[in-house]
């Protein structure tokens, strides 16, 4: 018991640190959500939903296939949002 214990305690901390990135975003443990420097992304947001909090991104690039359609936009204030068929799964921020 106490060893099945054990390897739930460091999946879970494990899973968190590897997933926590302090220059990018940081992770609401209470509210389960990362995001971005108060702008509140969220992984799995829509594209519509991303327009309506963060306004017209400044370049939209677009790429994919038949299945897969990939977008990445780009706002002025540095960062890069990352769309996999309208659903946002990542972002990145250039200027530190």
């Amino acid at each position: 018991m106490r060893k099945l214990l054990l390897i739930a305690i460091v999946a879970v901390f494990t899973g968190c640190a590897a997933a926590y990135d302090p220059y990018n975003c940081n992770y609401d443990w209470p509210n389960n959500y990362y995001y971005y420097r108060g702008a509140n992304l969220r992984v799995g947001m829509t594209a519509q939903q991303v327009l309506a909090q963060q306004g017209e991104p400044q370049r939209i690039s677009r790429f994919g296939d038949t299945y897969v359609k990939r977008e990445q936009w780009f706002y002025s204030a540095g960062y890069y949002l990352y769309f996999e068929n309208g659903i946002l799964r990542a972002w990145q921020n250039i200027r530190r």
